[in-house]
């Protein structure tokens, strides 16, 4: 039980009711918190529902709760229009509370909520409801006689129906419904309707007693679903009729008293039945340790036969626990008959709950252990062991190993933390009642720090000058964890399990040692250091100057590039005894990119002169000693000539005298670069394309382009163009009147004309030897 209780509000209240509201009149309200102030621990919460009427409100309501914690409180009740709910929580976001509404029976809406941030409020991470069940609700009478009977005929009706908002039954009858009620009550409407009932799947077809059917059929007339005249259409169908089902009034105990059954069975006038058959069965068959006795049997005018006080069961003293089935068949000659069949329990003498005793530790608490022990054995004896299930013996939840047949333990591990632990014997009886016993046992805490251990270096060593650094490796293990390391007051790297490691810089070369520190904390803040280890880097004793080694080319004389090569990719390998100047390092006027600890490398332009064309590579150390190194390469010359391509037509073509004009193209093009562009010997301003439309004289037309590439390749195109000459007559037409003709002696001057053309104009006009101005007339 908890110290503190706090009630809660709950606040997804106002969200359920406005979804459930709108359809059954449901109002939720809250309780008040008790105690405002924040709860630290489990809390017991309580909530409410209220409604606003008595019909088709909800009848009951359940809830269930997450893992995470041991239930202590649950309650429900029902006082007119409130429902109340009580439970237990714990102050954590996983864990869960389930509310379940019912109706009749059936259920009808579900909230899940969960505690906010360990507040004492809830919120709902889903709200549903079950669509089927509130259609039913809609549906009902206003005031049904039997709630849950006219609620099982109703759903029947829509099966019979075939309304297909209940197709596919019974995997979307809604929960809390008993399914074998609903197809009953559809068959027996389907009967007194005289209605075909189509058999949607074999779980329809299960046989139907007198009593469930006269049950049905009556809460189909008091439903209203079916008239009272309509009964009678049934009854011949079963002339032997159950009148209240069998059943058995109390469990029976073996080697106990009489029991009797109860229940009744009717026939109509003349359809007595002969005795019945009366037998009893368990799982293995007739059960012959249970025995049956009428105390009279129904005389041959009774239309009835009463069971109650009448058929007793006796139960022997070696009659095993466990279900019987209790099976009355009666039948007539005519071949009607009627099976009633109910089960019951037979208990044996219960068996007793376990009973503990403690072995080791005998003293219940107090019981201290070092810190070098991680773990107790812990062990009890159950005096009656034969009435305990062997399976259900757990020390600290854990299955228990048996050792003798009343004896059980098991080693567990203690952690080091100082404060006492409960060890807890736990066994379960036949019974299934439960008894436990604890032991308490306390293991020191851990104070020491890790156990440190070198791995490199496992001693003091020297190494070369031309080591700079050295990789440190260290194991540390402690019962409490390793929580960090340090090297030389830097974090180390967790290689892997137990295994730290390091990269430190060593320092000049100057013969003095490097004292290791090692720094290693426990999960209990336990420290310990280890500084046993130290290296020591040796002055240099050889040549000081830097060491130059070509890694790429491969040769340093050999190196031929083609043209279209620009850059050669240089890389040395430069090492010395003393750490390098690396502002010193060129290869040219090129300050060269570092790929590793001593490797250097750089793009390099080599100009196509096919020369020679030498890369000195320099460097010096931090002393002032410098070497330095050279390689030659040849990169080759630029043979290919530019490309001239003639925009259309032929090179070589005559043109008629009337063309004095042409239009010409050219495009030039190098694979490096067109240093310059001549036209019949005159540069021209672009490099790449020659365009324009030139005159042209009578003969050859000769156009010369030259193009020269910055290496002085050289190509050349001609075009020739030839002009025609003129060949053509100039054409004389006479004008009117100026045919030949007599005039009159007295006409002194006659007017003529004459009209000239040519292709290329007229050059001199002649009339009977004298030259003409064609702008002037001429007087005969």
């Amino acid at each position: 039980m908890f110290s503190k209780q706090v009630l809660a509000t709950i606040q997804f209240f106002a969200t359920l009711a406005a979804t459930l509201g709108a359809v059954a009149g449901f109002g939720l309200v809250s309780c008040q918190s008790s105690e405002p102030e924040a709860p630290t621990g489990p809390q017991e919460v309580s909530a409410s529902l209220s409604y606003d009427s008595a019909w088709k409100a909800p009848d009951s309501s359940t809830w269930s709760q997450g893992a995470g914690h041991q239930q202590e409180v649950g309650s429900q009740s029902i006082t007119k229009n409130l429902i109340t709910g009580r439970w237990v929580l714990a102050s954590s976001t996983t864990d869960t509370l389930t509310w379940r509404l019912w109706t009749c029976g059936m259920f009808t809406a579900e909230a899940k909520c969960v505690q906010k941030d360990n507040s004492p409020d809830l919120v709902v991470l889903r709200l549903e409801r079950n669509p089927i069940a509130w259609k039913l609700l809609r549906e009902f009478p206003a005031v049904p006689p039997r709630q849950r009977d006219s609620l099982y005929a109703l759903y029947a009706r829509h099966l019979v129906n075939g309304d297909t908002a209940f197709k596919g039954f019974p995997t979307n009858c809604p929960v809390g419904l008993d399914t074998s009620v609903i197809l009953r009550s559809a068959l027996v409407y389907a009967i007194s309707k005289q209605i075909p009932l189509v058999v949607q799947s074999k779980s329809w077809q299960l046989a139907i007693d007198t009593s469930s059917f006269h049950q049905r059929l009556k809460d189909l007339v008091l439903g209203g679903f079916v008239k009272a005249s309509d009964t009678t259409k049934a009854f011949p169908l079963y002339p032997i009729r159950v009148l209240r089902p069998l059943a058995i009034s109390a469990p029976l105990r073996a080697g106990g008293g009489v029991v009797f059954a109860t229940g009744a069975i009717s026939w109509s006038q003349g359809y007595a039945p002969s005795s019945p058959s009366v037998t009893i069965k368990n799982a293995a068959g007739l059960d012959t340790n249970l025995v049956l006795s009428f105390q009279k049997w129904s005389s041959s005018t009774d239309t009835s036969l009463i069971l109650d006080d009448n058929l007793g069961i006796l139960a022997k003293a070696t009659a095993l626990a466990g279900i019987d089935t209790l099976i009355i068949l009666f039948a007539d000659d005519s071949g009607h008959r009627q099976t009633l069949r109910t089960t019951f329990s037979v208990t044996a003498i219960p068996p007793s709950s376990p009973k503990l005793v403690r072995i080791t530790p005998q003293n219940q608490t107090g019981n201290v252990i070092p810190f070098e022990t991680d773990s107790v054995f812990a062990s009890w004896k159950v005096v009656n062991w034969k009435d305990v299930n062997p399976d259900s013996v757990t020390v600290a939840g854990i299955k228990a190993i048996r050792s003798t047949d009343s004896t059980w333990g098991r080693n567990v591990f203690l952690p080091p933390t100082g404060q006492p632990m409960s060890i807890v014997f736990k066994a379960v009886g036949k019974n299934d009642t439960a008894a436990s016993d604890f032991v308490q046992f306390t293991r020191a805490r851990d104070s020491v720090g890790p156990v440190l251990r070198w791995i490199t270096p496992s001693s003091s060593i020297n190494v070369d000058a031309a080591v700079s650094s050295y990789k440190v490796s260290v194991s540390a293990v402690d019962p409490s964890g390793v929580d960090s390391v340090w090297i030389q007051d830097a974090w180390a790297d967790r290689d892997s399990g137990a295994f730290w490691s390091k990269t430190i810089l060593l320092g000049a070369a100057n013969g003095k040692p490097v004292r290791l520190v090692v720094k290693v904390w426990d999960k209990n803040h336990n420290l310990s250091i280890d500084s046993s280890r130290s290296i020591t880097r040796n002055v240099p004793n050889g040549v000081d100057k830097p060491t130059l080694t070509l890694v790429q080319p491969t040769s340093a004389t050999g190196t031929t590039l083609p043209f279209e090569s620009a850059t050669l990719h240089v890389v040395y390998k430069i090492t010395d005894l003393v750490p390098l100047d690396t502002t010193s390092i060129l290869f040219n006027a090129t300050v060269p990119k570092r790929l590793t600890d001593s490797t250097w490398a750089a793009d390099l332009q080599i100009p196509a002169t096919g020369q020679l064309f030498a890369i000195v590579v320099q460097a010096s150390n931090i002393n002032g000693k410098g070497a330095a190194d050279q390689l030659v390469v040849i990169r080759a010359l630029d043979t290919v000539r530019p490309l001239i391509l003639h925009s259309s037509g032929t090179k070589t073509k005559p043109v008629p005298f009337e063309t004095r004009t042409i239009d010409l193209g050219w495009t030039i093009s190098d694979n490096h670069k067109v240093d310059r562009v001549l036209l019949n010997g005159v540069r021209q301003a672009s490099n790449s394309i020659v365009s324009k439309t030139f005159p042209l004289a009578v003969g050859a037309d000769t156009f010369l382009v030259v193009a020269v590439d910055s290496f002085g390749n050289t190509s050349r195109d001609t075009v020739i163009i030839t002009r025609l000459s003129d060949n053509t007559s100039p054409v004389i037409t006479r004008g009117t009147g100026t045919n030949s003709r007599s005039v009159p002696f007295d006409t002194m001057s006659i007017q003529l004309g004459w009209t000239v053309t040519d292709n290329n104009g007229i050059d001199s006009l002649g009339l009977n030897g004298a030259t003409l101005d064609p702008t002037k007339p001429v007087a005969k």
